[in-house]
């Protein structure tokens, strides 16, 4: 086994494309042609964009406990620092529309989308978490 053909930082660092799935029946979800699935091109864990956005993440939080003399971790906050690290490491989306128009991508809708549609971040997350997505080739099953 050559540890080369297990090398995940390399996809990471170009971004895969995930199909959103349906979160009710899980069905990948097609653009108006019926046959283009609707996609979020993400970066994965092991990029650097992902470890950058954690960095600072965690910088934040450590520059509050400085100013404070303690830690201060609230569920709200680790969710805002996930939903940044979503915002950075998603870098291009095909088919996403809502209101009837196809939105444009740029950061700001990738927030509102994250925010409006907590399915889609949560498919999101599982899908960098999964490593496996990031591989070269995909293992057989």
């Amino acid at each position: 086994m050559d540890l080369d053909d297990l090398d995940t930082t390399a996809s990471a660092d170009a971004g895969v494309k995930m199909e959103l799935r349906h979160p009710g029946t899980d069905e990948v979800l097609l653009q108006a042609d019926g046959v283009t699935p609707v996609s979020l091109t993400l970066l994965g864990q092991d990029s650097k964009a992902y470890k950058q956005a954690e960095r600072k993440a965690t910088d934040r939080r450590l520059a509050r406990q400085a100013e404070r003399g303690r830690v201060a971790l609230t569920s709200a906050g680790m969710e805002e620092g996930q939903l940044n690290r979503l915002v950075a490491t998603t870098t291009a989306w095909d088919g996403i529309r809502w209101g009837g128009v196809d939105q444009p991508f740029n950061a700001d809708n990738v927030r509102a989308m994250y925010k409006t549609w907590p399915w889609a971040l949560e498919q999101a997350v599982a899908f960098q978490e999964k490593r496996a997505n990031f591989l070269k080739t995909q293992p057989a099953t």
